[in-house]
C-alpha cells in the first residue's frame, strides 16, 4: 500500500473510531459487554487499558483488522498462526500458555489483549522495543493522520511481520 494510501485509510479509520459509542471505563465492563463489536472492544483496551492516543490505537487496529477481521478465533498460515494478531508458531504457543497460566480463554478478546499487552510490555525483545517506541509517539503531536499511519508502520514491520509487509 503506498504511503498515501495507507494515511487515507488510516485516517478513516481514525474517523470511523471516533464515531463508535463510547463505553464505560472500567475493564470488566467493557471485556464483557457483548453488544460491544470486537473493534470497539480492542479500541477501548488499547486507549483505556494501555493508555495509547487515538491515532496509535487506530494504527494497530488497522493491522488487526489485516491480520483477522477482529475474529479472535481465526487460524491463519495453514494453522501455524492464531487470533486477532495472528501469533505465530513459538508466539502462538506463548499466547496459550500466558492464557492458562493466568486465567483466561486465549480464545477471548479478553486473553489475547491481555497478552498482547503483556508481550509489549514485558518481552524483552523486538516487542518490548516496540511498546517503548509507541509510548514515545503518544502525545498530542502524533494524535493525527500521520501518527497513526507511522503507528501502523511501525506495529505492521515490528510486531505482526506478516509475510507481504508492503500488502
Amino acid at each position: 500500500m503506498k504511503k498515501s494510501a495507507a494515511k487515507n485509510f488510516l485516517s478513516l479509520a481514525m474517523a470511523a473510531v471516533c464515531c463508535f459509542s463510547y463505553f464505560p471505563t472500567g475493564e470488566s465492563e467493557i471485556l464483557n459487554t457483548y453488544a460491544a463489536s470486537n473493534e470497539q472492544i480492542i479500541f477501548d483496551y488499547l486507549t483505556g487499558n494501555m493508555g495509547f492516543n487515538v491515532a496509535i490505537s487506530c494504527g494497530i487496529l488497522a493491522n488487526i483488522e489485516k491480520e483477522s477481521s477482529f475474529d479472535p478465533t481465526l487460524y491463519g498460515d495453514g494453522g501455524t498462526s492464531y487470533g486477532i494478531c495472528q501469533w505465530h508458531n513459538g508466539r502462538m504457543d506463548n499466547l496459550i500458555s500466558y492464557c492458562k497460566n493466568n486465567g483466561y480463554d486465549y480464545k477471548s478478546i479478553s486473553g489475547q489483549l491481555h497478552f498482547m499487552e503483556y508481550e509489549l510490555i514485558y518481552n524483552p525483545g523486538d516487542t518490548g522495543s516496540i511498546y517503548k517506541t509507541l509510548q514515545s509517539m503518544n502525545n498530542s503531536d502524533n494524535n493525527n493522520g500521520d501518527g497513526a499511519y507511522w503507528a501502523g508502520y511501525y506495529w505492521c514491520y515490528k510486531n505482526e511481520r506478516p509475510a507481504n509487509k508492503e500488502a
